[in-house]
């Protein structure tokens, strides 16, 4: 029974998107999007493997969206609540993943290197970490406003941090994301990846409760 709901969900096509996002990932190694706002503060970069991650991470929402939700609803249970689950945990990873896989051939910003930064790993925890945090927010939200809202809002969070963080420096000690700006801050008053287990938590706790979608979310698919 479980796997023939997560059937339903179109693993597939989950599948699909990973590869594809992949790929985009590899042949945009290294690019990023500079977000210089602030004359008198060096500008802030989003590397571009950040956004195939998140966008995988979308994708995953809205391929996984439970197509028998009224059924699923109605029948509760375990049953019908571990796929809801295990298709939250599976969308959120895939972001991560993206990133992991991207990195196979990235190449460092020209502006790491003037601050002594030349290893992928200094920057690859903070891409993979975003990437990360977005996509969980994203499959936390989901069930409420549905995947085409929730990725919104979930791409407005990344870019409006690194225009905060531009805008504001010394917020980027204090956000759950960050974009790059060197040198990369030494430490956090909290462990970023504490952040993304408590949202990823919340977003698995939320599918396996409201089945990944509410009433709300299907009138507004409609």
């Amino acid at each position: 029974m479980i796997m023939i709901l997560l059937r339903y969900r179109r693993t597939h096509c989950l599948l699909a998107g990973v590869v594809v996002c992949s790929a985009l990932g590899l042949m945009l190694s290294g690019r990023v999007l500079d977000i210089g706002l602030n004359p008198n503060d060096p500008a802030v970069s989003l590397p571009v493997v950040e956004a195939c991650g998140i966008v995988c991470a979308i994708l995953a929402a809205i391929s996984l969206r439970p197509r028998l939700w009224e059924w699923d609803h109605t029948a509760g249970g375990p049953r019908t609540a571990v796929p809801a689950a295990t298709a939250a945990a599976g969308g959120i990873a895939t972001a991560p993943l993206v990133v992991v896989i991207s990195t196979a051939s990235f190449d460092l910003p020209p502006s790491a290197e003037a601050y002594d930064v030349t290893t992928v790993p200094e920057l690859f925890a903070f891409s993979a970490l975003n990437a990360a945090f977005v996509a969980a927010l994203v499959f936390a939200t989901t069930p409420f406003v549905g995947p085409a809202l929730a990725g919104a809002g979930g791409v407005f969070l990344w870019i409006g941090t690194a225009v905060v963080s531009n805008l504001v420096p010394a917020s980027r000690h204090y956000t759950p994301i960050t974009g790059l700006r060197f040198p990369l801050p030494g430490t956090w008053p909290y462990s970023p990846l504490a952040a993304v287990l408590v949202v990823a938590t919340l977003a698995v706790t939320v599918h396996a409760r409201t089945r990944g979608s509410t009433a709300f979310a299907q009138r507004l698919a409609r």
